[in-house]
């Protein structure tokens, strides 16, 4: 199975998905299926790639759903006042 990469057309996040030709890939964040497939990179590794997929990965977690729907009931809230 071939690893693809993908953006998340509905929430933005962006994912790598091992694809068989038959699979539709859904968003591990959103479940969506409004998918861009992004261009693959050769794969590279060093101590400062690793790192900073530490970081992305971090960062993404905090953008977790249940911190992007606290969000948007904020924004909102605002809104309605």
């Amino acid at each position: 199975m071939p690893l693809f990469d993908f953006r998340c057309r509905s929430c933005g996040r962006v994912f790598e998905a091992l694809v068989r030709t038959s699979d539709v890939p859904h968003c591990p964040s959103c479940e969506g299926s409004k998918l861009e497939q992004l261009p693959s990179m050769f794969s590279v590794s060093s101590l400062e790639i690793t790192k900073a997929r530490v970081r992305t990965a971090k960062k993404e977690r905090r953008r977790s759903r249940a911190y992007r729907d606290k969000i948007i009931a904020q924004r909102e809230t605002k809104h309605h006042d």
